[in-house]
């Protein structure tokens, strides 16, 4: 999952007839889990958007900094974004933007998306 202009979150997307799921890694054990009930998604308000790989940013920016030159910003590249909105619990609305860095990922899911979103018609 990656916030756009924010920290990136690195972690596993696990998708289910009845879940999607996003655990978070940690060191040792996941840190914590996002958990959207299918039925809960706002399939017309899913999108696909492009903004900053940020996770990108960082790692080519680490490895600058780590290599002697100094902290580096000027590594950038865009990727896309597939959001998924949903209602939680309580009725409130968030939309958590995921970004896979696996073509055959990103096809898998966006196949999933796709055939729920039709079904929805």
């Amino acid at each position: 999952m990656h916030p756009l202009n924010e920290k990136v979150d690195l972690g596993d997307l696990t998708i289910t007839e009845d879940t999607i799921t996003f655990e978070k890694r940690g060191f040792w054990k996941t840190d914590w889990k996002i958990e959207i009930p299918t039925k809960k998604v706002i399939w017309k308000k899913v999108s696909q958007i492009v903004g900053e790989d940020t996770a990108y940013k960082q790692k080519m920016s680490a490895m600058a900094y780590f290599a002697g030159h100094g902290p580096m910003t000027s590594f950038s590249r865009n990727t896309t974004f597939i959001v998924i909105p949903y209602k939680d619990e309580k009725g409130i609305e968030h939309a958590p933007k995921f970004s896979m860095d696996k073509q055959d990922v990103l096809e898998k899911v966006s196949k999933f998306i796709y055939e729920k979103m039709s079904s929805k018609k």
